[in-house]
């Protein structure tokens, strides 16, 4: 509201702001919880036993040696990702309000919460993204010439379901 005060004020609409002597309200971000080694390579230790799931493994696995962001997982497609330089390039979030419902975003750079950046992968997950990739591709092959949909299946498509299917 300040700048939209000081601007009329620059315009001369208005001679003083009137929220001049209004204090902002001050935020405070609560610090995030963190997993501990030991939680983390327990955590692990149990997705290994799981072999029906390696989308879970991925995502754990990545949200762990990465520290990306849940907006950020569930925002990254395949092509986000450079297999030879192993280096996921972060474009993209996901967000929900009760407005407009999910939707994936750009990520602005300059933005003071998100920046694009670019991490480097753990070279024991650039083979499983690969396998989850041509499977979600045969997948995607399958869905669109049997004539059940007409859209691309996004990076975590085989987690969400059609939550994250995005219409072009």
């Amino acid at each position: 509201m300040n700048n939209i005060f000081n601007f009329a004020q620059k315009l001369t609409l208005i001679k003083e702001t009137p929220v001049k002597s209004v204090d902002k309200p001050k935020v405070e971000y609560k610090e995030s919880e963190v997993y501990t080694l030991e939680e983390a390579s327990i955590l692990l230790k149990c997705l290994e036993l799981e072999s029906d799931v390696p989308h879970w493994q991925i995502i754990i696995k990545l949200a762990i040696t990465t520290g990306m962001r849940r907006s950020e997982l569930f925002g990254l497609e395949f092509k986000h990702i450079d297999y030879d330089n192993g280096i996921v390039h972060f474009k993209q979030a996901l967000t929900y309000t009760k407005e407009k419902g999910y939707q994936v975003h750009e990520i602005r750079k300059g933005n003071r919460t998100f920046n694009q950046r670019d991490i480097v992968l753990s070279k024991s997950l650039i083979t499983p993204i690969k396998n989850l990739n041509t499977f979600v591709k045969k997948k995607e092959w399958l869905l669109k010439n049997c004539g059940w949909m007409e859209s691309t299946i996004s990076f975590w498509q085989t987690v969400q379901g059609n939550l994250l299917t995005r219409k072009h």
